[in-house]
This record gives C-alpha cells, structure tokens and sequence, in this order.
C-alpha cells in the first residue's frame, strides 16, 4: 500500500469526525410555513386535516401545490381560503377573523340600551353571541350580558344575610343565658359569623369582578369606554420601562400582557422581549422556559429564528453545545437579521468544540 494512500485512509476519518460525520451533518433548510391570524388562537385545517395546536403555528415540509385552508374559532366567522405554495424556503399566511356578530333590532318609535350604552332608534346593536338578560321598559329594551357567576350572586345574596341572621340569633341568645364555659362565644357562634363574613367577601369580589365583565362587554357600535390594562398600553408601559433601563420590571409588563391577552398580536413579541431580558439579566432558566414556550406556542417569523439563535446563545453559555447546533439546525432563516452563512459557520465551530470535547 502505497503512502499517499496510507495517509488518505487516515485522514478520511478525521475529516468526517470534524465535520460531524452524517450524524451532525447540516442539511440546509427544509420548506416551512408560518400560519398568523388575528385575533389569535384560530384553528387551522389543510385541505380538510386539523393541523395540531392554534395559530401561530410553524409547519414545515410541505409539498408544493394548492391547498384549502379553513380558519375557525369561537364567535369569529369561519373562512376558506386557497393558498399556492412554492418551493422557496419559507412562506407566510396571515389572515384576519371577523367577529360573529349578532343585530339586535327594535320596532319604530323603539330604543334599545346596552348596559349604560344607549342605542339610536331604528339603529341595530351589534353584539357578540352570548347570553344575555332582556327587559322592556315602556319603549326601551334594556339588553344586559349575563354575567357567568351571576347564579352564585343570586344565591349569595339570601345566604349572606341568612348566616348573619342565625349569627346574632345565637349570640342574643348566649347573651339571654350566658354560657357556664370560660369561653363567652359558643363555637356555633363562632363557625355562623366566620360563615357569613367569608360569603359576604366572596359576594363583593363576585361584584367587582362583574363590573369589570360588563365594562369589557361593550356592543361594537356602542360608545367606547377605557378598558384598563388594555394590550397596547401595557406594550408601551413595558417598552418606556425597558427604555428607561427598569429591566425587572418591563419583564413582568411583558408577561403580565401575554397573561391578561393571550390572543393579543403583541403576546409573540412580548414574550421574546421579556426572555431577552431574562436572558440579559443572567436569569438563564426564566430565560430558557419563555423562549420554549414562544417556540411551542407562538412561532412567528419575525421572533421564531431570533428565539432559535438566542437558545443556541443560551446552551453554548451553559455548555449545552449538542444542543445549541440542534437549535441553529432548526431554524428556517424567515429573518434577514439572521444570516443563515454566519449561522452556518457558528455551527461549525460549535461542532468542532464538541469533537474536541469528545476526544
């Protein structure tokens, strides 16, 4: 055997190892899809097969053709739509649902009042589908949502003075004939009071809570009322504050808007910008479990190969380098601000780190 020969079967094995062999070995992109809507948490079917989870959603290897996709969710009208897809790298649907509504309509010389809102006559309110408490009154029909707890309110307001009623009834009585205990309140006095006190609490936070669904309930054509922690108020709260250098405190803004609106347009961003700060502020394991959570459940093309290269970041920090390829493998490269030939060459020193790491 000769000794280039010699030396080429040596080196062969070497070259494969650094390069990853066909295990590490990048593939390049797969075709891949990101399907948006507005409001979110639609479901999507394709060509007539449920896709799994709502949308944003990311789907990948999708044969090119035309398909028919359906939207649908809860009080928004249903659309259909045909969409041709190419072979390119990656693609974006973003379709917006209209509401469901329903119009509410009263004879002439009529009127009708949402709530506190006061209708035109002869002018339809328009409402979403739901339940709702009907009364006329000469010629005004008063239309009010019916509150989800109103039942519990019902009965809460014959329980909480019932239990206040066999509460004093007992301590008159106690007080009539007193006890021949040290104790001068009878444990049966005690449990009707603490009783009717916690009903009572129960019945003023069922009450409050009820004010706030009728001010969000609020007919379309009605006049508009402030709705607090509105989903752009607290984006640009948590914007101002992360601008002023408040970090802490623009991330819980951030999470507290993905919390109150989980179908907001804002939720994808808000939760890249509050992983980025956890990220920043060397909370690593807030970081990585809000990064997954907007790869599981809002995958974006604006936010989706930004969050893939922070996790790589993330995992390289930690040592976690099988991983972190695994993340730069993943991505689809929708965002130009990720250059996929950086990215690929990351990949290789992370590769070769790993090799070394190995020997």
């Amino acid at each position: 055997m000769s000794s280039r020969v010699y030396r080429g079967l040596i080196a062969a094995p070497l070259i494969l190892l650094l390069t990853g062999g066909p295990l590490f070995a990048y593939s390049g992109q797969s075709p891949a899809v990101f399907i948006t809507s507005t409001p979110l948490g639609v479901n999507v079917t394709l060509d007539g097969t449920p896709l799994p989870g709502t949308t944003p959603m990311l789907v990948r290897d999708i044969a090119p053709g035309v398909y028919e996709l359906t939207f649908s969710r809860d009080g928004y009208r249903t659309i259909s739509i045909s969409k041709g897809l190419s072979a390119s790298d990656f693609d974006v649907i973003d379709v917006t649902l209209s509401p469901r509504l329903i119009a509410l309509v009263t004879p002439a010389d009529h009127a009708s009042r949402f709530g506190e809102f006061p209708g035109a006559e002869s002018e339809p309110f328009l409402i979403p589908p739901g339940d709702y408490r009907l009364t006329q009154d000469s010629a005004l029909l008063h239309v009010e949502p019916l509150y989800p707890g109103q039942s519990v309110i019902d009965g809460l307001e014959f329980a909480v003075p019932f239990f206040f009623l066999v509460a004093a009834s007992l301590a008159v009585s106690e007080s009539i004939a007193p006890r021949s205990s040290r104790f001068p309140v009878s444990i049966e006095t005690l449990t009707a009071t603490g009783v009717a006190l916690g009903l009572m609490a129960t019945d003023i936070a069922l009450h409050v809570d009820r004010r706030s669904f009728f001010r969000q309930s609020v007919p379309v054509n009605g006049r508009p009322v402030p709705v607090p922690e509105s989903e752009q108020d607290l984006w640009d709260f948590a914007q101002s504050e992360e601008a002023a250098g408040n970090l802490a405190l623009a991330a819980s803004i951030y999470e507290r808007l993905v919390s109150v609106h989980p179908y907001g347009r804002r939720v994808p961003q808000s939760l890249y910008r509050a992983a980025r700060v956890r990220l920043i502020t060397g909370d690593l394991t807030g970081a990585e479990e809000l990064f997954l959570r907007l790869l599981a459940d809002y995958p974006t093309p604006d936010t989706y190969d930004l969050t893939r290269r922070n996790l790589a970041d993330l995992y390289e920090i930690t040592d976690r380098v099988l991983e972190a390829i695994e993340q730069i493998d993943s991505m689809v490269f929708a965002d130009p601000t990720v250059p996929e030939d950086l990215m690929i060459s990351r990949r290789r020193v992370l590769l070769a780190r790993l090799n070394s790491d190995r020997r």
